[in-house]
């Protein structure tokens, strides 16, 4: 029987646009495996990870409360993590990624 692993996945977002509109939200980010929605794993607000070699992770809730306060408005970008646990021994061909923006879903599966 296996433990977990966590999946970590980038969100970056930049309004282009020419009004203001809210980004996604960290709950419109969503991983599915074996089509079951994955545990998203929800540190505290202020909280950023590290990896060994010292490089620092912002979460995307961070980042997105950050352009938020600002707007967004047109050129506000938000670029952080959203954070899954999967079991250890997943199949990246079942893992799917999607973003719910607008009434509008995006669909990436982690094995393309």
């Amino acid at each position: 029987m296996g433990g977990e692993v966590f999946i970590t996945v980038q969100v970056s977002v930049n309004h282009v646009g020419e009004n203001q509109r809210m980004f996604p939200a960290p709950d419109d980010v969503t991983v599915s495996y074996l089509d079951e929605r994955a545990n998203r794993i929800v540190p505290f607000t202020d909280f950023d990870f590290r990896s060994p070699d010292g490089t620092t992770y912002v979460q995307y809730v961070t980042a997105l409360d950050g352009a938020q306060s600002e707007g967004p408005f047109p050129g506000t970008e938000a670029e952080g993590w959203v954070i899954f646990v999967l079991p250890e021994d997943f199949d990246e061909t079942e893992v799917e990624v999607r973003i719910r923006y607008d009434g509008t879903e995006f669909t990436w599966r982690l094995s393309e």
